[in-house]
């Protein structure tokens, strides 16, 4: 498209003023194809694009290039040049969409032209324009019907320039008539309406910018003027109803329809009302204009067949002389943007070149052609490339471009094309070089020159080797091909080498010292093995010649509607090699490189080649395929196997393939079901005829949802849906062991299905007896509370102690699940003192080593006559010690350090409180604890989820060893389906635990607390402060962007936290990160004493903090101050920590207590207080809440205020956000929260530090 020099001045200047960004972001959206040209107004100087966005949505995109029109916008400071359907153009008044339209327009204009252009400044013509007071719009006309057609001389009078305008739909309405015009770039509605009581006119006008309106005025004023306009004579419905009525008449038809006005329709087309039949004329037709459409058509399309009329054609003495080539459209970049076939006359002394007459080849029958061998074929192939690119599919893209050029090869040529990258129209001057075609491979060595060693890439073409770092000025890498010498198409026998040329193309060379040879074994050339060949010439690198392999061998897999084979050549039992790969076989801990048998390797494949058509791949595949109908086509698999057989060559994975004939014999199902102390143990057999099942192959069906199961013989047993859908649920909670399944007798209820299938009578008596029992249940039975309890236990402290005995009672472990604060360790030592009134008991109670104390003093208070022994310090190491009390307290480390003494003991209870401390079921805490030995065990905690689901399953396999089986189980049956967001999961997962968790909270239970009010308390950082801050968060962002680029986000995590953590600290004072920022003072703590010293008169305060750094400097503001505190961290002892609680507890004079978050946040109780600070939030509320409820909990009678404590506009207040986020998780299973950078992207964690 040629642009004026008119057009050119606007469209530099739109270019211009573009944010260098947004038009960035334009050009790529041009590069990739996703601007289409939708036609122009050349009377407005109007261009129409759909551009595709990021997302997939189309944008249409209009370009104004008239300069009046823009030159006015921005006199009224309206933007006239360019408008967009997306929303981030209404809100900018720009978008990349413009911009990719724009630079289309400067792509495709006439450059010839550009370049000859002074572009001085042009002048716009004056516009003489009436600016009015108010909108011009609406006004009335006053006339009688019969004046209507004299409208146009009553208009008001605008007196300015007329711009172009073009009409796009004109609707008749009731009396009246409405249009819609495009006028200067815009859509306006101008609707006329005639008011036959008041006779007058009242015209609209939907836009009120005052040049859109006067040039609408001017629309009608010459559209209504116009000699051969009807518009004005059908404005009315009388006016119509009698125009109808003459049109039949002249037709003679008047009389001959019932309703004059259904039998005739008004319709706007080619820029005028005309009649249409309908009604009782429908399908009739105006036989003049038929007859004239008719002519036309016969003229242009219908042609005899015979020789005379073909060689009349005007295109007769071009047939057969055109030659036929492919253009691959490359850009500067060495992208390809588009490929096509075209044809070209050649001359007189070179018939079969490309000289005059271009054009798009079409169909490979074109009768132009001169030749058309094979040519149906590559036009498909074509398409289907093109349909690759489109799409992005870039290794099918590579792999297709080597079977096209195999298949061209001298039969047609290929070009490069410097255009067409949109669209399939081209001009000769775009056809250039004939494009050259190579095989190429990507190489490595590593030499050394004395000490400094020098690792180089090459590329193989042929006879060629050139080493990339020589080439690179003139060698361009695509998704799919490199580009060499701006004409040479470098095609990779394997795909991963264009990716590895990528990387390597501006890395290489790359020396290094002798020394540092083991890492760069290590870390380069070990991961490269695998994919490329290398040779070492240093001699660092022993070499070994592997001979003769042993064995040839050939996996066979299934891979959606594919059947895969893949061959390996063997050379020993720990060597092999794929022959279609031709990688280095090198061994890092041997330092080794094993030569290849290339030859046995050749003959090898060659072999495979031969069994089947399809097996001739294209380069670059390390295996071959066949479609599941190729595969059982007649006796191909049985023909092949048979060949594969005779020549030695063993294969592996038939008996997984699901394409054989189906066994005709029906399952028979037997179990042998025997009872252990806590298991049931299951042998299964399934028979199909004289073939056995094993449990393997029927657990492998179940987790794979499998009806059918491969049987000895080759064929496919159907298992029967019924039993496979119980024996589904029997896996799910149960473990295998070889042929056994092992079923916690917990889960017994789910041999109730397999009645029938059970030859054991001694467990159909245990079952039946268990049934029977569970039957009879109706309710928790309420139990007595022991009389040696010195305590008034409330309600639902009572049905607490009534759902423990619930438990005793059916042998299964729980998790009292209390809210922190409703005393769960009362409800536990009443337990406790029940047992012992039986006799005698033994109990172990495992506790976070600070809340020791916290038990003695509550057995002491509240069960006095139970005997107990404290397990720490100066301990026992002797199994009579411990058995000589009726309680033992511990510690978890304890239970690690002195797990054998522990587990010679069974215990009749155990007891895990705060048992958070196990949720990790990779820790050797939680490792050490499930290897006890107790006939009851109870897990304590406010928050059985702190983290994740998965810390559920830890708490549950202690209580009840085997209850979820396995945590690989685990994870697929409840946190895998969670994540896809199955919300069925979460019903069954509650389901199941329900019995076995009870969980209270404070809102519930103890409605007479006083309210808890929880606040953030913001603090405004000061400009030293903020200096320190902004350095670090920076520093931070700009490393952790190397970093994720490096190594990938989720190896950087580490790095994310240590981040994190120092913004923290710096948000609590600078001082906690280094001596040298001293003089940058605390906000946090200037606003921490202003409270401190104003609440203290009438109230007690637990201050918080993560960072014993932290307590220490407000333990400096409150030594300087004189005023009195307590304070308690992980260093504490025992002792010291009853002191320190007893004293903030009783003395009045000790107004604050100080306290690290990990020592301090559990176990405590400090009803005393009722202000809390959270000097430094993290993103586990959990944590936070247990911190608060040390004094909102059950004795508190006054109201609880809790800060925490966020310095503004820092990564603080990001943190609450995460916090927000985490609360919302599961409650619908028990409590809070999901991990915190689990989950998280680069992306998302970056933006923490902005």
């Amino acid at each position: 498209m040629a642009l004026t020099s008119e057009e050119f001045l606007v469209l530099d200047e739109l270019i211009e003023n573009l944010d260098p960004i947004i038009h960035d972001r334009g050009i790529d959206i041009l590069h990739d194809d996703r601007v289409s040209y939708l036609g122009e107004d050349t009377a407005l100087m109007i261009y129409e694009f759909s551009v595709i966005g990021s997302g997939r949505n189309v944008y249409i995109v209009s370009i104004c290039l008239n300069q009046e029109v823009v030159k006015y916008g921005k006199e009224i400071n309206v933007d006239l040049a360019s408008k967009c359907s997306c929303i981030y153009y209404q809100k900018n008044l720009s978008c990349k969409h413009v911009a990719a339209a724009a630079c289309y327009l400067d792509f495709h204009s006439d450059e010839s032209f550009r370049k000859s252009q002074s572009h001085k400044k042009v002048e716009s013509p004056k516009i003489v324009k009436l600016v009015p007071e108010k909108s011009l719009f609406p006004f009335t006309i006053s006339c009688r019907e019969d004046e209507l057609g004299n409208l146009a001389e009553r208009l008001p009078f605008i007196n300015t320039q007329a711009k172009p305008k073009s009409i796009q739909k004109v609707e008749l309405v009731d009396n009246g008539i409405c249009y819609t015009v495009n006028l200067i770039g815009f859509s306006v509605q101008l609707t006329l309406v005639f008011d036959p009581i008041n006779e007058q006119v009242r015209i609209t006008c939907s836009d009120r910018t005052p040049i859109i309106q006067e040039q609408a005025v001017v629309f009608l004023q010459l559209n209504w003027k116009h000699s051969t306009n009807f518009d004005l004579k059908l404005i009315t419905n009388s006016q119509r109803a009698k125009a109808k009525r003459k049109k039949l008449a002249d037709l003679g038809l008047l009389g001959e329809v019932d309703d004059p006005d259904t039998a005739l329709e008004l319709g706007f087309s080619n820029g005028g009302f005309h009649f249409i039949y309908a009604g009782e004329l429908e399908g009739m037709k105006d036989v003049l204009a038929l007859g004239k459409e008719f002519k036309e058509f016969s003229r242009l399309e219908l042609t005899g067949s015979d020789v005379k009329t073909l060689a009349e054609k005007s295109d007769s003495k071009e047939y057969g002389l055109y030659n036929v080539a492919f253009a691959l459209a490359i850009n500067d970049y060495g992208q390809l943007y588009n490929l096509f076939p075209f044809i070209a006359k050649g001359k007189k002394n070179d018939p079969a070149g490309f000289h005059v007459r271009f054009d798009v080849l079409e169909y490979a029958d074109d009768i132009r052609l001169a030749k058309n061998d094979n040519l149906e074929r590559l036009l498909l192939d074509v398409k289907q490339m093109k349909s690759f690119k489109d799409r992005r599919k870039y290794e099918s893209l590579h792999n297709a471009l080597h079977g096209f050029v195999d298949s061209v090869k001298d039969e047609y040529p290929i070009f490069r094309c410097y255009g067409s990258y949109n669209y399939d129209k081209f001009h000769k001057s775009e056809i250039k070089e004939l494009l050259e075609f190579q095989y190429a491979e990507l190489e490595f060595t590593l030499a050394r020159s004395k000490s400094i060693f020098e690792f180089q890439a090459w590329l193989v073409m042929g006879e060629q080797r050139l080493k990339v770092s020589d080439i690179a000025a003139e060698l361009l890498i695509s998704e799919i091909f490199g580009f060499y010498k701006d004409r040479v198409i470098l095609l990779f026998v394997k795909f991963s080498d264009i990716a590895l040329l990528h990387y390597w193309k501006e890395r290489v060379p790359v020396r290094f010292a002798e020394n540092m040879f083991p890492e760069f074994a290590k870390q380069v050339l070990k991961p490269l093995s695998a994919f490329a060949k290398f040779t070492d010439e240093t001699g660092m690198i022993s070499e070994v010649d592997l001979g003769a392999p042993i064995e040839r061998e050939l996996y066979v897999s299934e891979l959606s509607g594919l059947v895969i084979f893949e061959p390996k050549v063997r050379y020993d039992s720990q060597i092999s090699s794929n022959p279609l790969n031709a990688t280095t076989l090198f061994d890092i801990e041997s330092n080794t490189i094993y030569l290849r048998n290339s030859d046995f390797e050749t003959e090898f494949v060659t072999f495979l080649r031969s069994l089947h058509p399809a097996f001739a791949n294209p380069a670059g595949e390390v295996y071959f395929s066949l479609k599941h109908n190729q595969f059982v086509a007649g006796n191909w698999f049985l023909e092949t196997f048979g060949q594969l057989e005779k020549q030695g060559v063993k294969v592996f994975g038939l008996d997984k393939l699901t394409l054989k004939r189906y066994s005709t014999f029906p399952a028979s199902i037997s179990m042998n079901v025997s009872s252990k102390s806590d298991w049931f143990e299951i042998n299964t057999q399934l028979k199909f005829g004289d073939y056995s099942v094993r449990l393997k192959d029927i657990k492998q069906a179940v987790l794979s949802d499998e009806r059918f199961v491969r049987l000895g013989d080759g064929s496919l047993g159907q298992i029967p849906d019924k039993w496979l859908r119980k024996f589904t649920k029997l896996i799910q909670s149960s473990e295998t062991d070889g042929e056994t399944v092992k079923l916690s007798k917990i889960h017994f209820s789910l041999l109730n299905d397999f009645e029938e299938d059970i030859y054991n009578p001694a467990v159909a008596k245990e079952l039946a007896e268990k049934k029977a029992r569970l039957q009879s249940f109706e309710e928790i039975r309420t139990v007595e509370v022991p009389k040696g309890i010195d305590a008034e236990l409330r309600n639902y402290q009572k049905a607490g102690l009534n759902w423990l005995n619930f438990l005793q009672e059916y042998g299964w472990g729980g998790i009292l699940a209390d809210d922190m604060g409703l005393g769960k360790t009362l409800q536990v030592i009443t337990l406790i003192a029940q047992l012992a009134e039986k006799g005698k008991i033994r109990t172990l109670i495992i506790a976070p080593t600070t809340l020791l104390f916290n038990w003695k003093n509550e057995l002491e208070k509240f069960a006095p006559h139970l005997d107990y022994f404290i397990h720490h310090g100066d301990r026992s190491d002797k199994v009579e010690d411990l058995q000589a009390h009726s309680i033992v307290l511990t510690s978890y480390g304890l239970v690690i350090n002195d797990l054998d003494l522990l587990c010679k003991l069974e215990f009749d209870l155990i007891v895990a409180d705060e048992s958070q401390a196990i949720k990790n079921v990779t820790s050797l805490r939680y490792k050490s604890i499930i290897k006890l030995r107790g006939k009851l065990k109870l897990a304590m905690t406010g928050t059985p989820i702190e983290n994740g689901i998965a810390e559920l399953f830890a708490h549950m396999n202690f209580v009840n060893p085997g209850f979820f089986k396995t945590f690989s189980g685990f994870k697929e049956q409840y946190i895998k389906e969670l994540r896809n967001g199955n919300p069925e999961t979460m019903q069954d997962l509650r389901k199941k635990i329900q019995p076995f968790v009870l969980r209270r909270t404070k809102e519930e239970v103890l409605t007479e607390l006083p309210d808890k009010i929880e606040e953030y308390l913001y603090c405004e950082m000061g400009a030293p402060q903020k200096k320190v801050y902004e350095a670090y968060r920076n520093e931070y962002r700009d490393f952790l962007q190397g970093k994720f680029e490096e190594e990938g986000s989720n190896q950087s995590k580490m790095y994310v936290l240590e981040g994190l953590t120092k913004l923290r600290q710096i948000c609590d004072s600078p001082d906690l990160i280094s001596k040298e920022k001293k003089g940058a003072k605390s906000a946090k703590i200037d606003l921490l004493m202003e409270h401190i010293i104003e609440k203290t008169g009438n109230h007690k305060i637990l201050i918080f903090s993560q960072f014993v750094k932290m307590l220490d400097l407000v333990k400096k503001e409150m030594v300087t101050r004189n005023i009195p505190f307590s304070y308690l961290d992980g260093k504490s002892s025992m002792k010291d920590r009853e002191n320190s609680v007893n004293q903030f507890q009783e003395d009045n004079a000790i107004r604050v207590f100080l306290i690290s978050l990990k020592a301090g946040g559990t176990g405590l109780n400090l009803t005393a207080a009722d202000y809390v600070y959270i000097l430094d939030p993290w993103w586990n509320p959990a944590v936070e809440n247990q911190a608060i409820d040390r004094c909102y909990r059950m004795g508190q009678d006054k109201k609880v205020m809790a800060y925490r404590m966020i310095c503004k506009d820092t990564v603080e207040e990001k943190i609450m956000e995460l916090q927000k986020s985490k609360l919302k998780l599961a409650k619908e299973v028990i409590s809070e929260g999901d991990g915190f950078l689990t989950g998280m992207n680069g992306e998302t964690m970056l933006k923490l530090f902005e």
